[in-house]
């Protein structure tokens, strides 16, 4: 038996509306460089302890995700490869956790180019022999052997400087790029606006998603990206009521969908709303007259899908004509509502890439000053944390 038609369209209204999100600035991990929750997929999370007692739990690697990692481990990372075959044997808990941070390290590493990965890994072996040097300088007292190790603490700061460099400096030419690719992308949108126009009315006559309102997204030097628009503790009364408010100014025809769905479906309407939440927090970042377009593009979002739920559930006839040349006027307008949108998102992408030139800029100028702050900061941090391991068999 199938459900009464109000209920279905109000489902899907509310949905349409809020598949055109914007898209956060950066790429997701693809699902295969996650270490999977288990061998098998179906086995639920095990919790596993620290020699010294419970600790987070970590998922387990796949074979092919260990075997992908040791090769490389292989021949990037000789000493780190030694270190976890050893700990494989005498310490399988503490295997367990290099073995999780390493292959982290490696995803994040390998999407570097390769004069670029040698900087990426070559900072992480300095950051361990600056851990080493601090450590050794705090365990010893002569003076002599502390200015050895000073001056050696001065060179490894130097060539972790010049790692982070090289690294911030490729992001930065990453982004100028993408930027440019962008750029042609709103290009040829403009020229194919008809076929475009076309493929969108196509697709909404046949029930099809609609296109996000953003472009393509980008990967910001730094950016990390948050939670998902459905996740999170329940909305507040306040919260919720904010957002009822957003819907009942600009998107009329959604809000009173809302509210019977909070009766109807409370969980689902709650998801909704958070996601809802995150539009209006969004747009609300968004200049005067690109929030009008942002806040449009959404209002003809759920117009057009009403329109064209309206349209499938006709037959032949002059109704169905206009209902078709009414949804074709509103994807046009929608159209045009997108573009402002994405122009806007380009140029703040390009003022954002101009502020990290001169921050890159700014940071080689004044790299004596960074080295000399750095190293004050490691030799005159409070000591918790520093202690230096003894050594087996040695008296307390």
């Amino acid at each position: 038996m199938s459900r009464p038609e109000g209920h279905s369209v109000s489902k899907l209204l509310v949905g349409a509306a809020l598949l055109a999100l914007p898209l956060a600035a950066a790429v997701a991990q693809p699902a295969r460089d996650r270490p999977q929750r288990g061998a098998n997929r179906g086995d639920a999370p095990r919790r596993r302890e620290r020699p010294g007692g419970p600790f987070w739990r970590r998922p387990e690697l796949t074979d092919d995700q260990v075997a992908e990692l040791t090769a490389f481990l292989k021949k990037h990372m000789a000493e780190q490869a030694e270190q976890l075959r050893k700990l494989r044997d005498e310490d399988p808990a503490r295997a367990k956790w290099l073995l999780y941070r390493l292959y982290r390290l490696y995803v994040n590493v390998r999407r570097f180019p390769e004069d670029v990965r040698v900087h990426a890994i070559g900072r992480y072996k300095v950051n361990l022999s600056i851990f080493r040097t601090v450590r050794e300088i705090r365990a010893t007292q002569d003076a002599a052997e502390q200015k050895r190790l000073k001056d050696r603490l001065r060179q490894l700061l130097g060539e972790q400087f010049e790692h982070e460099q090289a690294i911030k400096e490729y992001e930065v030419k990453r982004l100028a790029q993408q930027i440019q690719e962008l750029k042609a992308e709103i290009a040829r949108r403009g020229e194919d606006r008809k076929k475009i126009i076309a493929e969108r009315l196509e697709r909404a006559i046949r029930g099809g998603r609609p296109q996000p309102t953003t472009t393509r997204s980008v990967r910001r030097p730094g950016f990390r990206p948050g939670r998902g628009a459905g996740a999170g503790k329940p909305l507040s009364p306040k919260e919720a009521g904010e957002v009822l408010g957003f819907a009942r100014r600009h998107v009329p025809e959604l809000h009173p969908r809302l509210l019977a769905l909070r009766k109807e479906d409370p969980r689902q309407a709650e998801s909704l709303m958070r996601r809802l939440g995150g539009v209006m927090r969004w747009v609300q970042r968004l200049p005067p007259e690109v929030r009008q377009a942002a806040i449009a593009s959404h209002a003809l979002n759920v117009e057009i899908f009403s329109t064209a739920d309206r349209l499938r559930r006709r037959g032949d006839g002059e109704e169905r004509k206009q209902l078709k040349a009414k949804l074709a006027g509103l994807v046009d307008r929608q159209f045009g509502q997108d573009q402002v949108v994405r122009e806007h998102q380009i140029d703040r992408l390009a003022g954002h890439l101009a502020e990290l030139e001169q921050r890159i800029r700014q940071r080689r100028d004044e790299r004596d000053r960074i080295l000399a702050e750095r190293l004050e900061g490691l030799l005159n941090a409070p000591r918790h944390g520093w202690r230096p391991r003894k050594r087996p068999g040695a008296e307390d």
